[in-house]
């Protein structure tokens, strides 16, 4: 597993109220979970069991395919991830790491490319991270954590089992 850094406290990322939208969902991850999780579920479908009610990865708008995130998540170095998942039939759904560099890219996006509130929102978390690990955006619609995932720390979405 790769090593994963501390960019941000956990505490103060905590406290930064997430934006109130109706077209963005945000979840913040602890990554060392999120990526066991994936590896779970990995063994569990390998199994052969019908055992779906164990599951805790689920996917939006798309097939669940835990393997190609975890693979894509294989450069991802922070401790916490930010997924930014837009609204729609073919919604955007990103993890990005919590690095002061990464944060500040969001913050500086034209409000036609994302939420303006959102954009605000990562300017904020911009002044608390630090760049202690490399920038990084994985794609993860085919691979989410569940509302039964450990991995989640904060949401404003609750994502069932598909």
């Amino acid at each position: 597993m790769q090593k994963l850094v501390n960019t941000v406290s956990k505490e103060d990322l905590l406290k930064i109220p997430f934006p109130k939208t109706d077209d963005i969902g945000l979840i913040i991850v602890d990554v060392e979970t999120f990526i066991k999780d994936l590896k779970r579920d990995i063994a569990l479908d390998e199994s052969g069991e019908d055992d779906w009610h164990k599951y805790r990865i689920t996917s939006v708008w798309d097939s669940t395919d835990p393997e190609t995130v975890l693979d894509q998540l294989k450069d991802f170095n922070s401790q916490y991830g930010l997924i930014i998942m837009e609204d729609g039939m073919d919604p955007e759904v990103d993890i990005h790491t919590l690095t002061k560099t990464e944060m500040k890219a969001l913050a500086e996006l034209q409000p036609y490319e994302l939420n303006e509130k959102v954009v605000e929102y990562c300017g904020k978390l911009a002044k608390i991270c630090n760049d202690n690990a490399e920038s990084e955006c994985v794609e993860c619609r085919a691979g989410m954590p569940s509302k039964y995932s450990k991995s989640i720390l904060k949401s404003d979405v609750e994502l069932d089992l598909c």
